[in-house]
């Protein structure tokens, strides 16, 4: 099965199968009117309202706006299906539906939408898939974007979208359906769960290499305005000729996709050599950069004359060089540390003090790659290791040090990095490392409260991302608003009635043991529940609803701060103890 990008980049990558080959007449949305059901109910409480079983195909006009009620949406879901009854059995030329989007919330349109058909809602068939990986979003407004197949040759009485959302939002305002006079081909095998899957992963892949032919196309244009007359001058042909490479490439052939990308980093180290020279160039960065997987770090700047680290005993540090690769050939870069000497020309081993990390572009939900990754280089000692550069890319190379059992003092040592097989010396500098008389504190002693913003939803192995964030010194959990109690109260009797803690429950088993703490980001609005703050009963309910929080978390084994234990840490009374009594 092909699967090719037929739309125009301008407007988001559209992924059809087969096409019409024949003249054809769409007929009206016979989509208009007919009911629909979903895989999960909306549950974004700013636009839910009754109207949402059946605005999705009223017609009326598209809202910009995925706050009001008109736009129906779903938050933290990942994967959301709708299928509509036509009521029978109809031909299928074209799909369009309408998502909003944008704002400073950063409302991402659907990664991805497959398009399905079925005649008896049970055996399905792919008739298609929308991607957005080119449409690029603009963060200072809300607005909406039409997605459409083009030239569907499909049958069915039920449409089928399966949308994979991004993590956090997906918000809908209206889908159509259009007949066609052209008769549909003979059906092969109804797609699987696997297949479906498979079919969405090509659509990622596909939305991801065209999100970032985007940015190296931008880089590309800046890179030979600067070069000027040095640039080479056939660059705006071959910009044209990838341009049509990637919105008909065949992203169910992995082979295809990998070809392209070769083309357009090398058409990118092309236009970069007449700036920068052909070979390999080495900077210094700062290790806690924001690295994008699209982006070419080269800036012609010199290197520091030396690498200065200062940390305290047991403190870990770091240091970061990219070096990338203007050829066409593959590099290997070898990386060299003699032994580490102290003022007084004693020698200390690497081992356990010194690693070697490279970066691995990962791609996100969001279309472009960022630096996460950091694997060792290669299974080596720590003061040797060889990191591969692919033409027309860079390394993040990453230095981590630990002053692990040194006294304090000042430490010596030199670094070397060359480039095989050429054998060319890429840098040479000295490192100069100062122990301070500072320790810091053992893991056990529990004294420090770390935290990331990561809040374990829409991981495919929530337990492993825990033990992950556990491994990296994270003692402090965050919960994410979807994972909060959510209460109901009567308010003519001004109290509160029950409260559901389903989701804060798994999200604490997401979390996988006790951690130090737990923090809270609540972004609820009281009036949602009917509460009015301004009110003394209002505010008696609210304060009753938190009591039954603490209280449930006590119940859990999780209990308040306690000031006479924690009193090294700051602790104070209880949130139990700061509320009324009953």
């Amino acid at each position: 099965m092909r699967i090719s990008v037929l739309a125009p980049l301008s407007v988001g990558l559209v992924l059809a199968v087969g096409g019409l080959g024949l003249e054809a007449v769409l007929a009206d949305n016979i989509a208009l009117g007919k009911p629909y059901k979903w895989s999960t109910p909306p549950r974004y409480g700013g636009c839910a309202d009754e109207g949402d079983t059946r605005q999705l195909t009223d017609g009326a006009s598209y809202s910009a706006d995925w706050t009001v009620e008109s736009t129906v949406g779903w938050v933290h879901q990942g994967r959301v299906e709708v299928i509509i009854d036509l009521g029978s059995v109809q031909p299928i030329g074209r799909v369009v539906f309408v998502a909003a989007g944008g704002g400073l919330a950063d409302v991402f349109f659907p990664a991805v939408t497959a398009v399905l058909t079925s005649e008896d809602g049970e055996a399905w068939y792919l008739a298609g898939a929308i991607g957005s990986g080119a449409l690029v979003q603009d963060r200072t407004k809300e607005y909406s974007h039409s997605f459409e197949t083009t030239e569907l040759r499909a049958r069915g009485r039920y449409v089928r979208l399966v949308y994979q959302a991004e993590e956090r939002y997906l918000f809908l305002d209206e889908i159509e359906v259009h007949s066609t006079t052209a008769p549909a081909p003979e059906r092969g095998e109804s797609i699987t769960a696997d297949e479906l899957d498979a079919v969405l992963k090509r659509g990622l892949t596909a939305r991801w290499v065209a999100g970032e032919w985007l940015g190296f196309r931008e880089q590309i244009e800046e890179l030979a305005e600067a070069a000027g007359a040095r640039a080479p001058m056939d660059i705006p042909a071959r910009v044209e000729e990838m341009d049509a490479r990637v919105a008909a490439m065949d992203v169910s052939d992995a082979q295809e996709t990998q070809t392209l990308r070769k083309a357009y980093t090398e058409l990118r180290a092309d236009v970069a050599q007449a700036l920068y020279g052909a070979g390999p160039h080495v900077q210094r960065v700062y290790p806690w950069g924001e690295f994008r997987g699209e982006t070419l770090p080269v800036t012609g700047e010199g290197l520091p004359d030396s690498i200065d680290i200062t940390l305290w005993q047991d403190e870990y540090e770091s240091a970061a060089w990219a070096v990338t690769n203007l050829t066409h050939e593959p590099l290997r870069v070898t990386f060299r540390a003699s032994p580490l000497t102290d003022a007084d020309g004693r020698e200390y081993a690497w081992e356990d003090r010194l690693w070697l990390r490279y970066g691995i572009p990962v791609p996100t939900r969001v279309g472009f790659r960022v630096v996460d990754a950091l694997p060792l280089a290669g299974n080596r000692d720590g003061d040797v290791a060889e990191v591969d550069v692919v033409p027309g890319e860079y390394r993040l190379l990453w230095l981590s040090l630990q002053a692990r059992d040194l006294p304090p003092g000042e430490y010596s040592a030199e670094i070397r990095l060359q480039a095989d097989p050429s054998g060319d010396l890429l840098l040479e500098s000295p490192l100069a490392l100062t122990v301070a008389p500072l320790r810091m504190p053992p893991a056990d002693e529990r004294v420090l409260s770390a935290y990331s913003w990561e809040q374990l939803t829409g991981w495919d192995q929530p337990a492993g991302a825990a033990a992950d964030l556990r491994a990296h010194g994270i003692n402090t959990f965050m919960m994410h608003p979807a994972a909060l109690p959510i209460p109901t109260f009567d308010i003519e009797a001004a109290t509160l009635k029950s409260v559901d803690f389903a989701p804060l429950d798994a999200a604490l088993a997401r979390c996988e043991g006790q951690p130090r703490m737990h923090g809270v980001f609540w972004g609820g609005n009281p009036s949602f529940w009917g509460l009015d703050l301004h009110s003394a009963d209002g505010a008696h309910m609210l304060k009753q609803f938190f009591r039954a929080w603490a209280e449930h978390l006590e119940e859990a084994g999780i209990s308040p701060p306690d000031p006479d234990r924690d009193a090294h840490q700051g602790g104070g009374p209880s949130a139990v103890d700061l509320l009324e009594p009953r």
